[in-house]
């Protein structure tokens, strides 16, 4: 029996014939394309850590209606900072300036978050920022509330955040100015009909984007509508 290949963190990891597997807590595996072989991948977090996400990598299906919504949405770039899908080593840290904490949490919910990856600056504990930035590659790390006086500290933190395997949005006051340029981006969600955005399924919309990437899918094409 071949020795598991260790990594550090949850989320996607690919073998070297591009297979890619789905780690998660609990021991939820997931390979996308149905294989039965067990995954060769073996998470050991620098220090035992819950995973945050618990994504259904399994078949999700989303109805017609719902992704075509999405698709409307989806080039959005603060949709685009939430899809749960591996941070790219070249993507810097984003920054929103505020914007309503229901919409980060909605957004949130295409990781299916165990554990509140939505916090305010000011209570969040950054003696576990490190730790929280090496724990998986596709839930981000989303940190609100920023004002100007935080910008010394938050330096800090973005300098740990560009050398991670997670991603870390930052919002808050747009007078924040970085040594280090941030990766700044707005967002026209707002101005969508709340009734519809927060009726949207996330959790299984975020799961199909997931599964069209692992398979090396176009995730933002239609949805063909199955015939009954």
């Amino acid at each position: 029996m071949s020795e598991s290949i260790l990594v550090s963190n949850y989320g996607i990891h690919r073998t070297p014939d591009n297979i890619a597997y789905l780690h998660q807590g609990g021991g939820k595996t997931y390979n996308f394309i149905g294989l039965s072989a067990k995954s060769p991948f073996e998470v050991r977090p620098e220090k035992p850590r819950a995973c945050p996400h618990r994504i259904n990598g399994s078949s999700p299906m989303p109805d017609i209606e719902h992704w075509t919504v999405f698709l409307e949405l989806f080039k959005d770039p603060l949709v685009q900072a939430f899809l749960p899908l591996p941070r790219h080593s070249r993507d810097g840290v984003t920054f929103i300036s505020d914007v309503d904490e229901m919409l980060l949490l909605l957004l949130s919910k295409m990781s299916s978050p165990l554990h509140p990856i939505v916090e305010s600056f000011s209570t969040y504990k950054k003696l576990n920022f490190k730790l929280d930035m090496g724990l998986t590659n596709v839930a981000p790390l989303v940190l609100t509330g920023l004002k100007p006086s935080d910008q010394n500290e938050m330096e800090s933190m973005c300098a740990v955040a560009r050398r991670s395997c997670r991603k870390l949005i930052l919002s808050g006051d747009r007078q924040m100015v970085m040594r280090e340029p941030l990766h700044e981006i707005e967002t026209n969600l707002q101005h969508y009909d709340d009734r519809i955005l927060y009726s949207l399924p996330m959790e299984n919309l975020g799961a199909v984007a997931m599964r069209r990437w692992a398979r090396g899918e176009q995730i933002d094409s239609p949805w063909e509508r199955i015939s009954t």
